[in-house]
């Protein structure tokens, strides 16, 4: 129940999204082998794709009607998106691929952007470092740079602590010391020596 629940509102997502909905039985025969690939894993290959499948990875024709790959009754289920892994839409119009910040489609990920990534050269937005108007590089310590990571001043995301460390220094307490322990051997049991030396 629960899952025809979600089924029924990634639909409704990708319909407002005004997507085509695919369902499996619509799919090409590549593509249905993407799908079940996809939704299993596990699964065994059908040798009927694999001898089918050319030297550069294509699929030739195959009688649609002999295959087998999807049963009757998943034919109407939606795709499976191979990049968002959301129901109802293809991976080519995924909205995954359209960049939130320059809405670019099939261009970037929305954290590669470069409107909002950083020019590692002079720490201004919006361009590459081969692209850089400034002559000189910019130093994070002496010029105050703001981290993008810890909005802290003094230090690039790539020297931010955030980055080899989870664990807040302020919190840490002091190690709690054992006493001394006696050294013994596990061949006769005395004290004084270990076993290899017995």
């Amino acid at each position: 129940m629960h899952n025809q629940q979600a089924s029924a509102g990634d639909a409704a997502n990708a319909q407002s999204l005004q997507l085509p909905l695919k369902t499996l039985g619509e799919l090409s025969v590549q593509d249905r082998d993407l799908q079940n690939r996809y939704n299993n894993i596990t699964a065994p290959f059908d040798p009927r794709i694999e001898a089918a499948r050319g030297l550069d990875g294509t699929i030739d024709e195959i009688d649609v009607e002999d295959l087998s790959g999807i049963p009757d009754k998943d034919r109407d289920e939606p795709v499976t998106c191979l990049v968002c892994a959301g129901k109802g839409h293809a991976s080519e119009i995924c909205p995954s691929l359209k960049c939130t910040a320059c809405n670019a489609l099939d261009d970037h990920f929305s954290s590669a952007c470069p409107r909002i990534t950083r020019c590692p050269k002079c720490r201004e937005r919006g361009h590459s470092k081969d692209q850089c108007p400034s002559k000189l590089i910019r130093s994070a310590a002496a010029d105050g740079v703001q981290c993008d990571l810890c909005n802290q001043f003094g230090h690039t995301e790539q020297a931010c602590s955030l980055i080899w460390r989870f664990y807040n220094p302020a919190a840490i307490v002091p190690l709690r010391k054992v006493p001394s322990m006696t050294i013994g051997c596990y061949y006769c049991g005395s004290d004084g020596h270990y076993g290899v030396d017995c």
